[in-house]
C-alpha cells in the first residue's frame, strides 16, 4: 500500500499532466507542437518528470514555446519572407536546462523552423563539468537549422573540433557552425554572422574555447560579405 504522501504526489503529477495536455489542446494551430511535445515527454522523459517541480517547469516551457510557435506561424502566414533568428543563450541556468541540457530545446526549435542562430555566452556554461561541452556538441549536431559564429575558436576542444567551419556558406549543412551565412530572400541576398561576447571567458566556463575580439571580427565579416 502506498502511503498518503505518495498518493498525493501521484495525484498532483496526474493533475499537472492533465493541465499540460489541456494547454496543448487549446493551441491546435502550432505546427502540431502540442502532440509532438507530449509524445516527446511521454516516451523519453517519463521517469524524469516524476519530479513535480520539473513537471511544472516543463509545463511553463512548453507554454512559452507554443506561444512562440503560434506567433511565428501567424507572422509567416502574413509575411512569408519573415526570418526567425536566435541570438543564443538557449543554455540557461534553470532546473529545466539542468535536466535536459538543450536536448528538448533543439527538437522544438527544429519543429518551429528557425532560420539561423548564433551562440550566446550561456552555451559555454558546461565546459568545466564532467562531460565538458558534450551537450553543446550534441545540440549543434542535432540542429536542423544553420548556426553561425565568427569569433569562437574551438580548435583546442576535442568535442567541438570539426563542428566549426571557417567558411561563409550560401548552402550551410546541418551540424556545422559557420563563420557566416548568405540567404536569399525575395531576390535579395542577406548575410548573417554571429558574435559571442569576449567576456564569456570570465562569466561562463568555456575552458579551452577562446573568443576573438568581436569588433575586429565584425569588421572582417562585413568586409567578407561586401
Amino acid at each position: 500500500m502506498k502511503n498518503n504522501n505518495e498518493m498525493n504526489n501521484i495525484m498532483k503529477a496526474v493533475e499537472l499532466e492533465m493541465e499540460l495536455k489541456k494547454v496543448a489542446q487549446r493551441i491546435e494551430t502550432t505546427l502540431v507542437l502540442n502532440e509532438a511535445w507530449m509524445d516527446f515527454i511521454d516516451k523519453q522523459y517519463a521517469d524524469k518528470l516524476r519530479d513535480l517541480e520539473l513537471v511544472k517547469k516543463a509545463q511553463d516551457k512548453m507554454t512559452d514555446l507554443l506561444v512562440l510557435a503560434t506567433a511565428v506561424k501567424e507572422e509567416r502566414s502574413a509575411n512569408p519572407n519573415a526570418l526567425l533568428v536566435d541570438a543564443g543563450d538557449v543554455f540557461s541556468g534553470t532546473l529545466y536546462f539542468s535536466e535536459f541540457e538543450g536536448e528538448a530545446d533543439v527538437k522544438l526549435m527544429n519543429y518551429i523552423g528557425y532560420d539561423v542562430m548564433t551562440l550566446g555566452n550561456h552555451e559555454f556554461d558546461l565546459g568545466a563539468s564532467k562531460e565538458g561541452h558534450k551537450a553543446l556538441a550534441d545540440f549543434i549536431k542535432a540542429a536542423e537549422f544553420p548556426i553561425v559564429s565568427s569569433n569562437v575558436d574551438a580548435s583546442n576542444n576535442k568535442l567541438l573540433t570539426g563542428l566549426f567551419s571557417d567558411l561563409i556558406s550560401s548552402k550551410p549543412e546541418e551540424g556545422i557552425v559557420y563563420q557566416g551565412m548568405v540567404k536569399e530572400v525575395n531576390g535579395e541576398k542577406i548575410g548573417f554572422f554571429g558574435l559571442t561576447t569576449e567576456e564569456t571567458e570570465s562569466i561562463s566556463s568555456p575552458v579551452d574555447v577562446k573568443f576573438k575580439n568581436y569588433i575586429d571580427t565584425a569588421k572582417k565579416a562585413v568586409a567578407a560579405f561586401e
